[in-house]
Formats: C-alpha cells, structure tokens, sequence
C-alpha cells in the first residue's frame, strides 16, 4: 500500500522540505519508489531536485484545478524521484479553495488515481493554510519536520490540535504519526533538552534518527541535488539513510 506522508510544521525554516528531499533520495536508494509533491509557493524542493517551476507543462496547481492528473504534471529527476514540481501561483489559490465544494479532497483523489509509488512525500507550506489541509486529507501519515528550538514542543501541540479542528472531519485517521528531528546540534545544552522532551512528551512519535546541523545539506540546494547524492561520503549525509530506513520500518509496523 502507498503511503502518503505529509511533511509539515507551521513554520518557515523548520527543515520540512530538507526532510522531505534527503528522505526521497534515501528511500529511492533504497529501492522504493518515492512521489515528492511540492505544495509549497517557494518552489524550495521543486529548485533543489533540479526543476525549474516555470519550465514545465503542468504542476501541482493544475492537479489541483483538475486540468492535469499527476502523472501529467510528473517529472522524473535524473535521481530518480518522481517529482510534482510547485508554482508561485500556489500562492493565489486561496480563493478557489473557498469557492469550490470538495476541494480538499482533490489531491487526495489524484494520488488515488496515480500510478502506484511506495511512498508520497508531500512537502507542505510554513503556514496552516488550504494547501496544507488539502495534504493533511489525502495523508496516511503526518511527519512534523522540527529543529531543536525552544518553542517546537509549543509547535507540536499546535499541529496536533489543528489536525482535530480543521481535519479530523475529513481525514479521520490523520494524526501526527512521526517526529523528525534536524539540525541538531547535540553540542548545545539547549539542543539535548529539547530533543529529551519530545522524546519524553512523545515517545511514539519522536524518531531515533537525528539529522544533525551541517553545512553540507545547506550547500547541496545551491547545487540541486539531495545532499545523499550530491555530497554522499560528507557527516551530512549520513543521517538521512538511516532515517528512510527507519521510517520504512515504522510504516510497515502500522
């Protein structure tokens, strides 16, 4: 069975779409076939797995407009992911949402009627907005993407309570399922702290794997590629595989 995981947190800057494509790239290496759905008007995981938003046919917007079906709008990288590239257009698609019955459900019936994949990563906006909702309903699993900061306890509980308000009637199995820890600098006290709360606030959900800070990851967007692929024997690039493998596991458990 695919599994459709929406990557999120309400936030910019919180590793989500870091995540989102150093675990494509892993769970490809591994041997699965892997789906990155890019929702974000950034176009962040679109530029960093070598596409360039305005230069294709159709996009995740036209899935959305129902002109297009994700194999349609699917481009495959030379990685091998297959990739729904974003558009900055996305940023304007709040009013179609309100106008339009049923919206939020068409992702979720376009990733139905595609063609099979291993996994869906749906790579969400910093903010909870329609675009958001509309990959909360189509998920099988919620991934919160979350730096060691102060405030990602707060964070957590924010995206667990707006999965009960805003989704649960239309998705009733949607829960935050997964907690992936990065840049962490197990160095700073703050860090450790944090990273021992959520383990101790969510036991179930926090994953073993940490993704530490590295200026490598950083650097592989410049160069469009995943960091695994990109810079495959640097310290950042080690973490992700491990992580793809453990999140395999937890999926399969389920």
């Amino acid at each position: 069975m695919t599994r459709t995981i929406a990557v999120v947190n309400h936030k910019g800057g919180s590793t989500k779409t870091t995540s989102t494509v150093n675990l494509a790239q892993a769970l490809v290496e591994a041997g699965h076939t892997v789906r990155v759905v890019d929702l974000d008007p950034q176009c962040n995981a679109t530029t960093w797995l070598g596409a360039t938003p305005e230069a294709v046919d159709n996009d995740v917007l036209s899935v959305l407009m129902m002109v297009a079906s994700i194999e349609d709008a699917t481009t495959i990288t030379a990685s091998g992911i297959h990739l729904v590239p974003a558009t900055k257009e996305l940023d304007s698609v709040g009013p179609y949402f309100l106008k339009k019955p049923g919206a939020h459900g068409v992702l979720r019936k376009a990733l139905a009627d595609a063609p099979d994949v291993d996994f869906n990563l749906l790579d969400c906006p910093g903010d909870f907005d329609h675009l958001t909702i509309s990959a909360l309903v189509a998920c099988t699993d919620v991934l919160a993407a979350v730096m060691t900061g102060a405030m990602e306890l707060e964070a957590l509980m924010r995206i667990e309570n707006y999965i009960t308000q805003q989704v649960e009637l239309l998705n009733p199995t949607a829960r935050l399922n997964h907690i992936l820890c990065g840049r962490v600098e197990l160095g700073q006290v703050i860090d450790q702290q944090v990273l021992a709360a959520l383990r101790e606030t969510y036991p179930d959900q926090t994953m073993r794997t940490i993704i530490p800070k590295s200026v490598r990851v950083s650097e592989s967007y410049s160069a469009e590629e995943p960091v695994v692929r990109w810079a495959p024997s640097s310290w950042g690039a080690r973490p992700p595989p491990t992580a793809a493998r453990e999140l395999a596991e937890r999926v399969s458990s389920c």
